[in-house]
């Protein structure tokens, strides 16, 4: 699996571009650090709430 750096990512507009289109369809970068986060606080029955944008989308 080939990682991306969220910031290399933001330079090119056109890549930008389309993870913000990913991001809206649920299948962004930032979406899958989340769905890890969320797997990995429920394994050790840590609670937890989202805010912010993330938690409108």
């Amino acid at each position: 699996m080939m990682t991306t750096d969220f910031a290399e990512l933001l330079e090119s507009p056109v890549d930008a571009f389309a993870e913000g289109l990913r991001f809206f369809r649920g299948e962004g970068m930032v979406n899958e650090t989340l769905r890890r986060l969320v797997a990995d606080l429920e394994s050790h029955r840590i609670d937890y709430s989202i805010i912010g944008g993330v938690a409108l989308n």
